[in-house]
């Protein structure tokens, strides 16, 4: 995705300029290679989300991800969601899971016949992945278990 602009305590995606009228202010020297660079603090972000167009970034850092990108600190961790399934396609074992908060997950792992179905509700316990770039809305995971909800 390339890098983006630092403005006024935010970040801009790539591409944006920042408001017209307004330098953009100069970027901060790199520190050199053999200073270790400090991770970055646990910030809330001072400006507006600049993807919220795009259906809304996640505040990380202080800055701003785009829409679908998880914080790479949550990658991997485990993570348990109620939600209904869709089936998009049933002979290529192809679905999605909406979560309450309208959070679309999916997986390469099978789900068991007997649950298979377009509108079951079901609750998972799975292990949160990278972000697949192909469908950046979509967050990755591999399933654990799964139960119909009752």
């Amino acid at each position: 995705m390339g890098g983006g602009t630092c403005y006024n305590g935010g970040w801009l995606p790539p591409g944006m300029a920042p408001p017209s009228g307004a330098p953009a202010p100069a970027p901060q020297p790199s520190p050199a290679p053999s200073q270790p660079i400090a991770p970055p603090s646990n910030l809330t972000c001072t400006t507006a989300d600049p993807f919220s167009a795009m259906g809304g970034g996640t505040c990380y850092n202080g800055g701003w991800l785009p829409p679908g990108m998880v914080p790479p600190d949550q990658t991997d961790e485990e993570i348990v969601v109620t939600g209904t399934l869709q089936v998009l396609d049933a002979e290529l074992g192809v679905w999605l899971i909406e979560a309450e908060d309208g959070t679309l997950y999916t997986s390469t792992s099978e789900i068991p016949e007997e649950i298979f179905a377009t509108g079951t509700i079901v609750t998972f316990r799975g292990i949160r992945l990278p972000a697949d770039s192909q469908d950046p809305d979509v967050v990755l995971v591999e399933i654990i278990e799964i139960a119909i909800t009752h």
